[in-house]
């Protein structure tokens, strides 16, 4: 019996160094793709910075149309956070027939309009509008 259990062991062994060998393989490859993906994306940052230096009337461009960028996605935002809380009893309803939301669960959640309305107010306060727009509409400047 013993002899049966050394040799399933000594079958099993290089199963387990080859499949550490395969993880270990994996890992470096990841590890090669990120430090790639890092280095394309730090080149491709100095370039554009570079660019810029050179070109600032681009850069003015640039920082105009990032204006409208986000004066039309905090606007797209505030949307969507309406229509989800305007919409919050059909929405519950649709996620309790695909069974996202228990049958236990459904009183709960109808009741927690409110509380997901603030939390995306606050969301949208912190990111979108920020602190920065905020303290210069409140103190000018």
């Amino acid at each position: 019996m013993d002899h049966q259990t050394a040799r399933d062991n000594a079958q099993q062994t290089p199963l387990a160094a080859r499949q550490a060998q395969s993880q270990t393989a994996r890992f470096l490859l990841r590890a090669l793709l990120w430090a790639a993906l890092l280095i394309l994306g730090a080149t491709a940052l100095v370039a554009l910075l570079t660019h810029l230096q050179s070109h600032q009337d681009s850069l003015a461009g640039w920082l105009e149309a990032s204006a409208q960028v986000k004066r039309w996605g905090l606007v797209a935002q505030v949307t969507a956070l309406t229509a989800v809380i305007v919409g919050w009893k059909p929405l519950i309803a649709w996620a309790r027939r695909k069974d996202i939301v228990k049958a236990q669960e459904y009183e709960r959640v109808l009741a927690l309009r409110w509380n997901a309305a603030l939390v995306g107010l606050a969301y949208l306060i912190l990111v979108p509008i920020g602190p920065t727009t905020l303290w210069r509409m409140v103190f000018g400047g």
